[in-house]
């Protein structure tokens, strides 16, 4: 059913009266006569210009108002025009109101097209003018967008700053259709996962962000509505998961988003209504999905929690200690709480349109170039799941570099490409925030470095460890071998009984600790126990830890930047001015000039990245 807007038509030419008609739904029409833009006559019917006559209600109210109408003739003479002259015009009038009807059903996918570019070009015009705005605070208050970032994650929480970031980076690499990246805080209950999941929201703007707790069938259904791309861009909410039951009651829409993920394709097939005449069973509907899409889900460190779901993203753990909470919950009341209201609606309202502005007239057409590709895969380059990480911390950085589109240096390349280069700002981003040591404790990464002596035995190369593992594995399984024994292969419990020789380890909680270690990618599970659903474990990382910055080494940054101009179709000079140039405006001190930050930000005069903050 297509509704038709109001389309009028003059019933006499020169007189003020006019007849309009608008299709309301299926049936129903809605009639009005007009004189001087005033309805004086109004019927609402089922049937359409064509099929009235002169018997009609609204035919002959339109003729008894328009009775005693007059004309002047080209030789001076007045007359009044008949009942019938008039009955006749309004009977014409209507037939050129249905031609009207008619042409806009014609035209509509045309008129459609139109209406929606106008709408864009208006949009557009309006995100621009919000984006220059944006930028002028930042230069207002001598602040780079980055610094931006740190302040307003500030105003969200009470120590959880760099864990929101790394949600909002991964939800911007999967609204930028870079690379879709799920985020994942994990821990125990009450922590404050699901804090750091909906900070991370608020900065990015809502329409990313889809309910992902729906049936297969409401899949279907909503797909049928908004198209069976409408997941592509987009954030999939399970929000707090729970435990195992709630992972088990929506596997398979989970299951789902895993190959929307990785394919950015899913085929569903769901039980229909009626039955099949041939087979006398249920219909069977089957139906694609298509896009690429993230989720974002907490959850209680539970070990159904298996390597498909932490392999697609970033897991944090809650890292804001009692002292850091209490002073959020004991500052953000009266004016602070409004004061954090302004700053939501205001100045965080300001980047969501500059994001918005990115994803309609950036994003869809450029790409990143980042020369100090090497320096950031050096950087990781130890990680076990290394092949993964090449295109995820890659994405994370053009994340980064395309937020600051506005702020970054571009380059058009011999096809036409455009792209944006990455900074050393862009890179360090990313490296302080996602380094492997970020988000454990003390304790938990003192455990770690003994592990790595415990269950790595020094005469087995790099290569075979995997196979190491899986065989030792097999052998456990099949009671070749008790656990005790296994070089590779523990549980909590073999952790536990080596810890507690230490003194000063005695008494942890092993579990808790091993799970926020798989939360980081150190340690992995590689199946059950053969008595009991417990977990049996292996290390994902092989070296000690210790936080570890990007070196931004010149040899490297050189061998890629000549390297790569040709394939990309760069200018190597114009590149290298660029390259140079950062050498001496990359420690340049930010001022925060007027801003300010909450008073649970402890010490008050705090240095925040590379400017010193004036709190409240």
């Amino acid at each position: 059913m297509i509704k038709i807007p109001e389309q009028k038509q003059v019933v006499f030419v020169g007189s003020p009266y006019e007849i309009s008609v608008e299709k309301v739904s299926k049936n129903t029409y809605r009639y009005h006569l007009i004189n001087e833009d005033v309805p004086i006559v109004r019927h609402t019917q089922k049937d359409e210009p064509i099929n009235l006559n002169r018997t009609s209600q609204f035919v002959k109210d339109c003729i008894k108002q328009i009775h005693g109408l007059t004309t002047e003739t080209t030789e001076g003479i007045i007359f009044e025009y008949t009942k019938t002259q008039i009955g006749d015009q309004v009977m014409k009038t209507l037939s050129f109101l249905q031609d009207k009807l008619d042409a806009y059903v014609s035209n509509k996918a045309e008129n459609d097209k139109i209406q929606k570019k106008q709408r864009l070009a208006e949009q557009e015009e309006h995100l621009y003018q919000r984006s220059q705005e944006f930028c002028d605070f930042l230069y207002d208050h001598d602040i780079t967008l980055i610094d931006f970032l740190y302040y307003a994650a500030e105003w969200l929480s009470g120590g959880e700053v760099k864990n929101i970031l790394k949600g909002m980076i991964c939800h911007l690499s999967t609204c930028f259709k870079l690379k879709p990246i799920w985020f994942m805080p994990l821990g125990k209950a009450g922590e404050g996962k699901t804090v750091i999941d909906e900070a991370a929201q608020k900065l990015i703007p809502s329409e990313v962000f889809l309910n992902g707790r729906i049936s297969e069938s409401a899949l279907h259904r909503k797909a049928s509505i908004e198209g069976n791309d409408y997941v592509d861009g987009k954030v999939m909410l399970m929000r707090d998961m729970g435990g195992k039951l709630d992972l088990e009651k929506w596997k398979d829409t989970i299951d789902r988003y895993k190959e929307l993920t990785t394919d950015g394709v899913t085929e569903i097939e769901k039980v229909g209504e009626g039955l099949d005449e041939e087979t006398g069973e249920r219909k069977v509907i089957s139906f694609k999905l298509f896009g690429f899409c993230s989720v974002s889900i907490t959850s209680v460190n539970s070990e159904s929690f298996d390597g498909q779901i932490l392999s697609r993203g970033i897991n944090v753990s809650p890292e804001a200690t009692d002292q850091q909470v209490k002073m959020y919950h004991k500052y953000n009341n009266g004016l602070i709480k409004t004061k954090q209201a302004s700053i939501i609606e205001d100045e965080i309202g300001l980047l969501h349109d500059y994001i918005r502005y990115i994803m309609l007239v950036h994003a869809p057409h450029v790409k990143v170039f980042n020369p100090y590709w090497e320096c950031l895969e050096s950087w990781f380059h130890e990680s076990e799941y290394y092949k993964r990480n090449l295109a995820l911390y890659s994405s994370l950085v053009e994340a980064v570099t395309l937020l600051n589109y506005e702020f970054r240096s571009k380059q058009t390349a011999s096809d036409g490409q455009e792209y944006v280069i990455s900074s050393r700002e862009d890179n360090e981003l990313v490296s302080d925030l996602f380094n492997v040591s970020q988000g454990l404790t003390s304790n938990a990464t003192h455990i770690f470095n003994l592990m790595v002596g415990w269950f790595q035995p020094s005469d087995t190369l790099e290569t075979d460890r995997a196979e190491a593992i899986e065989e030792e594995y097999f052998d456990y399984r099949h009671n070749n071998l008790n656990l005790k024994d296994c070089k590779y292969i523990f549980g909590v419990s073999n952790v536990r009984r080596k810890g507690s020789r230490i003194k000063k380890l005695r008494n942890l909680p092993y579990g808790d600790i091993l799970n926020s270690l798989i939360n980081n990618g150190l340690v992995q599970v590689v199946g059950k126990m053969n008595k009991g659903n417990n977990n049996v474990y292996a290390l994902d990382h092989w070296e000690a830890i210790d936080e570890t910055k990007i070196v931004f080494d010149e040899d490297c940054i050189s061998d890629y930047v000549d390297s790569m101009c040709v394939p990309y179709g760069l200018d190597p000079t114009s590149l290298w001015k660029i390259v140079d140039g950062e050498k001496t405006e990359n420690d340049v001190e930010h001022s925060f000039k007027d801003l300010e930050f909450p008073p649970w930000v402890s010490p008050v005069t705090e240095k925040v990245r590379r400017g010193v903050a004036k709190g409240t």
